[in-house]
């Protein structure tokens, strides 16, 4: 072999060693967090509009704008309630910002004045005059003169029309200029914002994904570039974008030529760093662009500071109003479907009224085996409330209904507001997923419900008190009370049932920690499943069965499934793995029986005197 190995990677016909690659037998299939990750489709005044994205208690606001109150517009419930997601257990959530059709996203662009072409009069010894011999384009009113020698002092402005320089008045004439000076612009950029790209008059543009309904500012620095000693014109600029309270969003450096390269030889280049950086921007640059010295983000002042400028706020994104169509809704639902890289376990229904939405969120639970979180509305009463859910004609195991008529302090926007508390719920449910035992299984046997799951709001008021028979109603309609209960040691607000939306009085479909721990099984079993496509057929099979067995073994272990009277052996499980007797060349059905644990809902007590 050559040099210091023993080996190569590929023997021709020579007599030699060949190491051949690893092969990994130790790989397998393990749970995420998804389950810990509530989603959601949400009004908001800040967010990107073409797919979802993650937000996290430290971004929140960053990226979906500042408070906004439930009182001035129901609209904002999804907000609060992702809010006190965050807050109350979920690791991060997932949001689909609902916008209409006619949101639309515009450019910021940025110009700097070129072409024009001045000449100075002199007389005894000052700059008495200016003559505009062409008035270029983009400059801006106000913008100084800076005059070569001889001589030093002389100050004086531009004034512009539609960017181009209509005349100049010397406010100072100096001293010394026995000849007439040199005269050039130093020039500010402009800054507008333009419906479509642009492709003529431009040193820049950008576009801003995230869509700020409040706007963005931009800012630019150009370090000195000397040639000879003498400041030259430069391509190397840094960027940086500030929301419009000023806050830093991003900060970027590098040059407008796209040829430019780094000492490592790679692109240099601003709009390619840009992308490699962040998907929240877009980025072009004019042709043959530079940054003269005379520019005044140019070095550094006389305090030796970096020159920066920063527009005024651009707002390059409109929200188009807040009347929804269902096309809107199905683009809503069909980016949370296709979502690749934002992977969640809940969905919740944020608060909405609108019927279209709340099916549509609940149909998108059942097509994808994952729980929905749904809210009734807190300000109907008991009727309204049953009547309400029956017109969502609901019947899914997948689906999870709650009724809080509750007035709490807006934890966001302060002052008392009525929001829905699925949300809560799904969160209290994200933080007890965390808790995995040794073999990977979270206690999603004990229903996020009672005593032991108290709501922490302040300043909760109940505004209707349902009787015994309403609370049977409720329970019969499946809808889950959030309400004042007494125990031992004081009463609190909870959640007072864990019912799903099976239409159900006697199958276990009908209780929510069974449905969250058979979707969560099937979940695995069939990412487990996909893991082993391609496999030969009896390497499959004999895969297969090695995962399942320690699956339900682990999930009877952690308390999930207990021992049946109708499965052989009194067994808390059972399973097959085998081919298709019709199509035994490509497909496998894997089957599985499983008795979970049921909860105490109900319980009679009967006490008998004897003598």
């Amino acid at each position: 072999m050559s040099g210091f190995r023993a080996f190569v990677r590929q023997l021709g016909f020579q007599p030699g060693v060949q190491l051949n690659p690893i092969l990994d037998a130790t790989d397998g299939a393990v749970p995420d967090n998804s389950d810990q990750i509530p989603a959601t489709i949400a009004r908001l005044t800040r967010g990107r509009i073409d797919r979802p994205f993650r937000v996290n208690r430290t971004n929140f606001y960053t990226k979906t704008g500042g408070p906004a109150s439930i009182r001035s517009n129901a609209l904002n419930e999804a907000k609060v309630q992702v809010y006190e997601e965050l807050q109350n257990g979920a690791f991060e959530a997932v949001i689909q910002r609902l916008t209409p059709a006619a949101a639309a996203k515009s450019y910021a662009v940025m110009n700097i004045g070129s072409g024009a072409n001045l000449t100075a009069t002199v007389g005894s010894g000052g700059v008495t005059g200016i003559t505009v011999v062409d008035g270029g384009t983009g400059y801006v009113t106000g913008d100084s003169l800076v005059f070569g020698g001889p001589g030093t002092g002389a100050v004086a402005t531009i004034t512009a029309t539609a960017g181009v320089i209509t005349s100049a008045t010397v406010t100072t004439p100096g001293t010394g200029y026995s000849t007439a000076p040199t005269v050039k612009v130093a020039a500010s950029p402009v800054f507008t914002v333009s419906a479509s790209k642009p492709t003529e008059n431009f040193v820049a543009w950008l576009m801003h994904h995230d869509c700020f309904n409040d706007g963005i500012k931009w800012a630019f620095h150009a370090d000195t570039l000397l040639s000879s000693g003498t400041a030259v014109a430069t391509k190397d600029v840094e960027m940086r974008v500030y929301d419009s309270a000023g806050a830093l969003l991003d900060e970027f450096e590098g040059s407008l030529d796209p040829d430019a390269k780094d000492d490592f030889g790679q692109t240099k280049y601003l709009p390619d760093l840009i992308a490699a950086r962040s998907e929240s921007y877009e980025m072009g640059v004019a042709t043959g662009k530079t940054i003269d010295p005379n520019t005044t983000f140019y070095g550094r002042d006389t305090s030796n500071k970096d020159k920066w400028v920063t527009s005024a706020t651009l707002v390059c994104f409109s929200e188009g109003g807040t009347t929804y169509a269902n096309s809107d809704y199905d683009r809503c639902i069909d980016a949370l479907r296709d979502t690749v890289s934002t992977p969640f376990g809940y969905l919740t229904t944020g608060g909405t009224k609108a019927i279209a939405l709340f099916s549509k969120i609940g149909a998108l639970g059942i097509e994808i085996n994952t729980p929905v979180g749904a809210d009734i509305p807190g300000d109907l009463g008991v009727a309204a409330a049953i009547a309400f859910a029956e017109s969502l004609n609901l019947d899914s195991h997948y689906i999870h209904c709650y009724w809080a008529p509750l007035e709490a302090d807006d934890p966001m926007n302060g002052g008392k507001a009525i929001w829905g508390a699925a949300g809560l719920n799904i969160a209290m449910r994200c933080a007890r997923n965390a808790r995995i035992n040794a073999k990977g299984f979270a206690p999603k046997n004990y229903p996020v419900a009672g005593k032991d799951w108290p709501l922490n709001r302040t300043g909760v008021r109940q505004l209707v008190r349902p009787s015994e028979q309403d609370l049977s109603d409720l329970a019969r309609a499946k809808i889950n009370p959030v309400i004042f209960e007494t125990y031992n040691g004081g009463g609190r607000y909870v959640f007072t049932d864990s019912l799903t939306s099976a239409k159900s009085v006697v199958s276990y479909k009908k209780l929510i920690n069974v449905a969250e721990m058979s979707s969560t099984i099937d979940t695995w079993v069939t990412l487990y499943a996909k893991e082993l496509l391609q496999l030969p057929m009896t390497e499959f099979i004999r895969r297969m069965n090695a995962f399942l067995q320690p699956l339900f073994e682990g999930a009877q272990a952690s308390g999930w499934l207990v021992p049946s009277k109708n499965l052989e052996g009194n067994a808390a499980f059972q399973f097959r793995v085998q081919k298709s007797e019709v199509r035994p060349a490509d497909l496998v059905l894997i089957d599985y029986w499983t008795s979970y644990d049921g909860v105490a809902r109900q319980v009679i007590v009967q006490q008998t005197l004897v003598k």
